[in-house]
């Protein structure tokens, strides 16, 4: 039987999971309306340079979270064994938080890539 804090740990992880993945999509993007590949849209030179950041450090929460669900899966396997539900659950939320960290991660290299050189900090 669950308690209390396992039930809180798990929607506060789900949250976690929910807000970043939202997070590394670009909001402004209407290129999968129009049937073209997503990319970053141009932008200043500061703004640039703060999205370059802001991607990185998302892409390391979400490595982090990524491991966390991988630690848990492999957790439950030892615990409840292999074929276990909630193991399988947290696996495939691994997944999830790799993919969306290779975005992020793709993504600050694009804006990276608009910024001139030696402006980075």
């Amino acid at each position: 039987m669950k308690t209390q804090a396992t039930h809180t740990a798990q929607a506060g992880l789900l949250a976690a999971v929910m807000l970043l993945s939202g997070c590394a999509a670009e909001m402004t993007d209407t290129s999968a309306a129009s049937g073209q590949p997503a990319g970053p849209r141009f932008v200043s030179q500061d703004q640039a340079r703060e999205l370059t950041a802001q991607y990185q450090r998302q892409a390391s929460d979400l490595r982090a979270l990524a491991a966390r669900a991988e630690w848990e899966a492999r957790w439950y396997e030892s615990q409840l064994g292999v074929g276990d539900q909630e193991a399988s659950r947290r696996r495939t939320q691994a997944r999830q938080l790799w993919a969306a960290a290779e975005q992020a991660d793709q993504l600050a290299i694009d804006y990276r890539r608009q910024v001139p050189h030696g402006q980075m900090q």
